[in-house]
């Protein structure tokens, strides 16, 4: 156990044995004299209704839409920046596809057929294919980051957690708002939102626009050094056939990475009598960005690698500047429908969700990072849709004995065209690669849940989920050289199909002395059903890698100690077995990707959580989260070649995960005139972490810390507010690799802008 953890789970077990004995008169006797904070409600009980956040026993923090609103969060990666043990960052190489990690379980790769281990779910829709998945956190009611493994209560069984997004419904009340912001690099933004009664009492809509461009915040640059490489047979293998002479190449320069984004959501709610609410939630997004920009760095301790000594150049850029000829681009347009019927019963409340979501992702990609364009992914095509239904009953059968059951079906499909021109220092053709595959995915899952109250203090909650998927898997070829073109490209058909099924429980006892405090002992289990690799060998994709589980125990507290003072915290300890992991076959372009389960790990850590209001004008949130995570086997991988002179594979630290994390924000508020000003600071500080499944040191992400401010001035009508974010333009990135050159991936800027708001009703 690392000394972050053990250091906080001391904190957390005092804080744990001094709630408990905490009397309920001390709040109640402040509660007068000290300003007291708001409640946040969530679904993650999947309750009828909200609950508020602490009264829920389980590791989960809402952010509302005034903390969304205030801090200028843009997707639910900013989300990620205040939650305890939560990485939600994209996976750098592909705008818009996710790679999110909660308390050391995640995804750690762009392979389209892989499921994640981490759900993402809108309105109550499970997000299956990951491309396009990073959401917008525009016109957002509240996220919810459930921590831990997800396998009772949450759509798609889920071994690292959930992400759930709510977006804002009509009320009924005709209001609406306008919001333009203008910053660097060109930005132009602007959300507006109106909503309002179309028939009194029964049908009332809410239609949000939000349109977004930007120049991009990368700069492509001339910069680097270029040398002479000797012609191909001499020197060999630091030789070159493409006459590398030492002359710079030359292409344009700017600004990248551009976006221009467009989403529409219109929202309907019905409600024909008491009992009975229909809410149909839509939305058409449309994104046309830049490319995934890789940026070639010369890493500290880097080893000399094939750019320099096969192609003469040096990469020189500064901080977020790189020197690529191709820039790519990135176009996504999805839409989707969700329909939620809620209809209440003597018996209780009867709730069905159906949703239906379509995407097409089309892009080209440069992953070298060079101007020699050695690895280019050009006009990959993607496909996929889904639909789902779940529905569920809540209900109580004795005042002490309340109930849930549900059952859930999603069938989801993909259609994949991948391809990627290479260039070899051994010849002056460009290799063509390219694979064509699709994949059917179903899933099927029966549930039940009881909640049992002792006492008004002591409850029981048990629950059960029985999960079956299916996959069926068919590629017209894998991703294997077709020769100096793609019409020489000759079919290799490889067919699978493989069944999983799996029963995880849910246990958890909870004591709530007073109810300003709520302590609970946890155990869960959570699955992530068997994968195939689209991206691996043929002699690999048809063997699919076995599912994986997580089981989780845990100890939490939740407590309001004072009106003023909010303080939570948790200990979790994770058996995690069967891992699937990704990595790619050393030496090998374009890199052939393998899955494998690796074996096992034990991974534990401590959160803590802390929100104060010192005085009315002044709110001091806090978190802190570590994990500690560590092989107990792994197969799969050999050491040596691994970093920092390991050679049992068993003591390699989890690739992108990070061992701490810490967040400290201040909001200082003050009545200004006929308004309110309000000003926040928020700095986040990460520890060193590994980007690679093998350590290698030259691909370890350093220590860093991101500083954001904002100053808003609110009349009520009219709002006034300036923004930065990265204040002080932190290099950091999302991830890196070595291919021919050592790559970086990810990151933003410095940025900033100023926004105008008006609201009317």
């Amino acid at each position: 156990m690392s000394m972050h953890t053990k250091g906080l789970l001391g904190l957390t077990l005092a804080a744990l044995g001094g709630t408990v004995s905490t009397p309920a008169w001390s709040a109640e006797t402040a509660a007068s004299e000290a300003p007291k904070l708001e409640e946040v409600m969530v679904y993650a009980e999947r309750k009828a209704a909200g609950t508020a956040v602490q009264e829920v026993p389980m590791a989960v923090s809402a952010v509302d839409a005034s903390t969304i609103e205030r801090a200028h969060m843009v997707s639910v990666t900013d989300i990620g920046r205040i939650v305890p043990n939560a990485q939600l960052d994209p996976v750098g190489t592909f705008p818009g596809f996710s790679n999110f990690v909660i308390r050391g379980v995640g995804n750690t790769n762009s392979t389209r057929s892989i499921d994640p281990p981490v759900n993402i779910i809108q309105d109550g829709m499970v997000i299956d294919y990951q491309a396009g998945a990073v959401l917008d956190t525009f016109d957002a009611e509240s996220v919810e980051v459930l921590r831990g493994p997800q396998g009772v209560l949450f759509g798609r069984n889920a071994s690292g957690g959930a992400i759930v997004l709510r977006s804002r419904r009509p009320t009924g009340d005709f209001n609406g708002n306008v919001n333009l912001t203008i910053g660097d690099a060109n930005t132009r933004e602007i959300k507006a939102a109106i909503e309002g009664s179309l028939i009194d009492d029964k049908l009332s809509a809410r239609l949000a626009i939000m349109s977004h461009e930007d120049d991009g915040r990368i700069k492509n640059t001339l910069k680097g050094t270029y040398v002479a490489v000797p012609t191909c047979p001499t020197a060999a293998p630091a030789c070159n056939v493409n006459n590398i002479d030492g002359t710079p190449v030359q292409h344009a320069t700017g600004r990248i990475g551009a976006q221009d984004h467009l989403i529409v959501r219109p929202t309907f709610t019905f409600t024909p009598n008491d009992d009975v609410t229909f809410t149909l939630l839509t939305q058409y997004m449309d994104f046309d960005d830049g490319g995934g920009v890789a940026r070639a760095v010369v890493p500290q301790d880097a080893s000399a690698v094939a750019l320099g000594t096969q192609w003469g150049f040096t990469p020189g850029g500064g901080k977020y500047e790189t020197n690529v000829a191709e820039t790519g681009y990135t176009k996504i347009e999805a839409w989707h429908a969700i329909g939620e019927l809620q209809w209440e019963f003597d018996a209780g409340t009867w709730t069905t969700v159906v949703a239906h979501r379509e995407l097409d992702y089309k892009a080209t990609i440069n992953v070298d990072g060079t101007p020699f364009s050695l690895t280019i992914f050009p006009d990959n095509v993607e496909e996929a849709e889904q639909l789902s239904i779940e529905s569920r009953f809540n209900g109580s059968i004795t005042d002490k004995l309340d109930y849930l059951v549900g059952v859930y079906y999603m069938d989801a499909k993909s259609d994949v065209t991948e391809l990627r021109e290479i260039r070899s220092n051994l010849s002056t053709a460009t290799n063509y690669f390219a694979s064509y595959w699709n994949q059917d995915s179903k899933t099927s899952a029966v549930y039940a849940n009881l909640d049992y109250h002792f006492t008004d203090q002591w409850s029981l909650s048990a629950g059960l989920r029985y999960t079956e998927d299916e996959k069926d898997f068919h590629m017209r070829r894998p991703l294997t050289s077709c020769g100096a073109s793609y019409a020489l490209c000759v079919d290799a058909p490889i067919e699978d199909s493989s069944k999983w099924s799996k029963v995880t429980p849910r246990a958890v006892l909870t004591y709530q002395p007073n109810s300003d405090i709520t302590t609970y002992l946890s155990y869960a289990v959570g699955y992530r059903a068997g994968n195939y690799n689209a991206r691996g060998s043929a002699a690999a994709i048809p063997v699919p890698a076995d599912p994986e589980t997580n089981t989780a125990y845990e100890i939490g507290a939740k407590t309001d100690l004072l009106p003023n003072l909010r303080v939570n915290a948790a200990y979790f300890y994770q058996d995690y077995k069967d891992i699937q992991r990704t990595g790619t076959v050393p030496g090998v372009n374009p890199p052939i990707s393998t899955l494998f389960n690796a074996g096992a790990a034990t991974i534990q850590g401590v959160e803590l959580e802390v929100s104060w209001l010192p005085i009315d004008s002044l709110r001091i949130d806090a978190n802190y989260g570590t994990v500690d995570a560590k092989y107990d086997t792994l197969l799969g991988i050999t050491c040596p070649p691994c970093g920092s002179g390991v050679t049992d594979p068993t003591d390699l630290k989890f690739d992108r995960v990070i061992p701490w994390k810490a967040n400290l924000a201040a909001t200082y508020t003050v009545d200004i005139g006929d308004g309110e000003l309000a000003t926040r600071v928020a700095y986040e500080r990460r520890a060193k972490a590994d980007t690679d499944v093998r350590n290698f040191d030259a691909l370890v992400m350093q220590e860093y810390g991101i500083l954001d401010a904002s100053i808003g001035y609110d009349l009520g009508s009219w709002s006034f507010a300036v923004f930065g974010r990265n204040i002080t333009n932190t290099d950091y990135v999302d991830t890196r690799s070595l291919g021919v050159g050592y790559q970086a991936f990810g990151g933003s800027p410095r940025s900033y802008g100023v926004t105008v708001g008006y609201k009317f009703d």
